[in-house]
């Protein structure tokens, strides 16, 4: 009868391990796919580099598209765009417009996902400035930049 408790309860020991680690492990990869980012380089004709950075609060699979504007000074063209790639990879696409002021820029993110209500943060920087504005997937985000 001893031997009989000690094999039952090793046996509840190692059920109850075994269980502990899979929620573990399940908790530990959820809480790493819970937001992505994309952040293209743009580098620009008058010796400009442009980075935009869009964080959005959901998995990357949950991610349709990633669509940025920029409003350039008339006359500044791009010469290279750098995608940094990662799981966003392919879902991103520039439109550049030489519609700005003198000086200055603007970008405008916006984030398609296929679930509703994800929070996104549009990030502009330039020359040491760097500038977020948040709201939601679906929504155009625009940050302005002077020189």
């Amino acid at each position: 009868m001893v031997k009989r408790v000690d094999v039952l309860r090793r046996l509840v020991l190692a059920i109850a391990l075994l269980l502990s680690l899979g929620v573990m492990a399940s908790i530990s990869v959820d809480a790493a796919f819970v937001s992505c980012r994309a952040d293209p380089l743009v580098f620009l004709s008058n010796g400009d580099t442009i980075k935009i950075v869009a964080s959005m609060e959901t998995p990357a699979s949950n991610v349709k598209s990633i669509n940025y504007v920029l409003h350039v000074p008339p006359g500044v063209s791009v010469t290279k765009v750098v995608y940094t790639g990662g799981p966003v990879a392919g879902k991103e696409a520039l439109q550049v417009f030489g519609d700005a002021p003198a000086n200055s820029y603007t970008t405008d993110t916006l984030v398609t996902t296929r679930t509703s209500g994800v929070q996104v943060t549009a990030t502009t920087s330039l020359r040491g400035q760097r500038v977020s504005v948040s709201g939601f997937d679906r929504q155009t985000l625009s940050v302005t930049l002077q020189k």
